[in-house]
């Protein structure tokens, strides 16, 4: 396999992409205001299956952590997996 077509092949895929969610502690009055919002993170996948099953972690793990230190989620993580194509022509 020619290196450029094996290049391009590796840009086919499905991305993760995670974003937002935060939390503040429970006893905050201004919990709207003072939150901080995560940073999202894109991550490859070879399925979208993969992808959606990694999204659902993440998102069960956010939670976990709200629980585990007693904060008020004021906005939920969004996950979105999405496919990658190849954008040019191998030759």
């Amino acid at each position: 396999m020619k290196p450029r077509l094996a290049a391009a092949l590796a840009l086919v895929g499905w991305y993760l992409s995670l974003i937002g969610g935060s939390t503040v502690s429970k006893d905050c009055p201004d919990c709207a205001v003072t939150g901080e919002f995560a940073v999202g993170y894109s991550k490859p996948f070879a399925t979208e299956s993969e992808c959606n099953k990694f999204g659902q972690s993440e998102v069960a793990e956010f939670y976990d952590d709200a629980r585990k230190n007693d904060e008020k989620v004021i906005e939920s993580p969004t996950i979105n997996c999405a496919e990658a194509k190849e954008s040019g022509s191998a030759k």
